[in-house]
């Protein structure tokens, strides 16, 4: 895992929010939750690092929103 911030390190990260994520799962206490699953609605606020991205302008510095989604 990587290593933790303090809350003023966090503020100073880029801000990325990505809202309504939905997934459907198989997992609960009840049998008929793991059976049909259930809907998820998500959202994401993840503090990064941007700037090598934002100096270079190469896509392999920044981040995926698709590997954030999965």
């Amino acid at each position: 895992m990587g290593e933790t911030m303090n809350e003023e390190e966090i503020a100073n990260r880029d801000k990325l929010i990505l809202k309504g994520l939905k997934f459907h799962g198989f997992h609960g206490v009840k049998p008929e939750e793991k059976k049909s699953g259930q809907k998820f609605l998500v959202d994401v606020d993840a503090r990064l690092d941007l700037r090598p991205a934002g100096k270079s302008d190469c896509l392999s510095d920044t981040i995926s929103y698709t590997e954030i989604y999965r």
